[in-house]
């Protein structure tokens, strides 16, 4: 998972988890988005 999308693991480590959150959600693919940040998150 973490290799198929590096730019959401690097952008998860700068960005804090909670705007992380609002990106993946508001992102393009929301679902997608949304499992890696909630695994990301949690």
């Amino acid at each position: 998972m973490e290799r198929r999308k590096p730019f959401l693991v690097t952008a998860g480590i700068f960005v804090s988890n909670e705007d992380f959150v609002k990106i993946a959600i508001d992102g393009p693919s929301g679902t997608g988005k949304s499992s890696t940040a909630k695994a990301i998150a949690t």
